[in-house]
């Protein structure tokens, strides 16, 4: 009550009862009070209202009934009383998607992959790699997933007596293998550099819709061809996965082919396996994916990875029309 210039004073979920509320009274300064999730009553109340400066009051979660409010308003409507939303009991509510609950979508070597909610009974189902899940063919979410290398899992929710959730989608990749050195044997876009070869194994993720990163890197007229070297130990590589970024406009698309070359020595690497990734036709959204590669067990010195971008002729111009190939890692596993 000392206060004479508080205005606002939020006492949310405190143990206060109210029965100390009229020293408020005298507060010229105060505009607002909240006392949501506390134990007042609409008898402390009828003193607090008698502030004449109070413009508004936030009883949420409070044994404050809606007859009482509408007591409190008559008595004072200078007052705005507010009892936050009450749901009407023949009203269905919509879930909120599942969580993921690990840190990253990026895992650790041996990370499984974890789902949650918060909502107490509520049945989370899944479906990998561009299914839908649904509330009867999809498995139930019961334990962390495992995840080999790259995987897309679309996740829904659904409980009793709630509308189902909308579909949550996470892209994952797993850190795996670190190569010593990188060295980027074709050069960048000027507008897209990052920082250099070690853009592709500094395991900082892009994010999908913010390009001017140093995390990612990108090529229209070159293609992307980068020497990876283990110069401390060659593991045994089994797959190869290059994340990249996708959009609705087309001006970001997957690259068009890949090659992996490996050996012992730089100057004679063989090529081990090269794929055409499909390119996407009818999608909405702006998404980091991934191409992954699975290779026969492998443990060279050096691996030379190819992806060239997506090239295609209009049908109106005879000229090429060359689209972005972005990239902000490369994993081995």
């Amino acid at each position: 009550s000392k206060f004479n210039n508080l205005e606002v004073l939020i006492l949310n979920n405190t143990k206060i009862k109210g029965s100390s509320l009229k020293e408020l009274a005298s507060l010229t300064s105060l505009r607002s009070v909240a006392l949501s999730g506390t134990d007042i009553s609409a008898t402390v109340l009828q003193d607090l209202g008698k502030n004449k400066t109070l413009r508004e009051i936030f009883i949420w979660n409070t044994d404050v009934t809606e007859h009482d409010v509408e007591n409190l308003k008559k008595t004072f409507p200078y007052i705005h009383w507010d009892i936050g939303y009450i749901p009407d009991e023949n009203e269905i509510l919509k879930l909120n998607v599942p969580m993921l609950g690990n840190r990253s979508q990026v895992l650790n070597q041996d990370e499984e992959v974890a789902f949650r909610h918060n909502l107490p009974g509520t049945v989370i189902r899944y479906a990998v790699n561009e299914n839908d899940p649904d509330s009867i063919k999809s498995p139930v979410y019961k334990d962390p997933l495992p995840v080999q290398s790259y995987a897309i899992i679309k996740t829904k929710a659904f409980k009793d007596g709630w509308l189902s959730s909308d579909i949550a989608e996470f892209v994952l990749f797993r850190k795996g293998y670190h190569p010593d050195t990188v060295l980027l044997l074709t050069q960048a876009d000027e507008k897209y550099k990052g920082e250099g070869g070690i853009t592709l194994i500094d395991e900082n993720k892009g994010l999908p819709d913010f390009y001017r990163h140093p995390a990612w890197i990108g090529f229209m007229e070159n293609d992307l061809v980068a020497n990876f070297i283990f110069e401390k130990n060659t593991p045994t590589i089994r797959n190869i996965t290059l994340s990249y970024v996708r959009n609705p406009n087309a001006i970001f698309m997957p690259p068009a082919e890949m090659q992996v070359w490996g050996g012992n020595d730089p100057e004679h690497l063989e090529l081990i396996k090269k794929v055409n990734p499909p390119q996407p036709n009818g999608y909405n959204k702006t998404r980091i994916e991934g191409v992954s590669i699975d290779l026969p067990p492998t443990n060279f010195k050096f691996y030379r990875l190819v992806a060239k971008p997506f090239r295609k002729l209009e049908l109106e111009n005879p000229k090429k029309r060359n689209v972005w190939l972005m990239v902000d890692e490369v994993f081995f596993n």
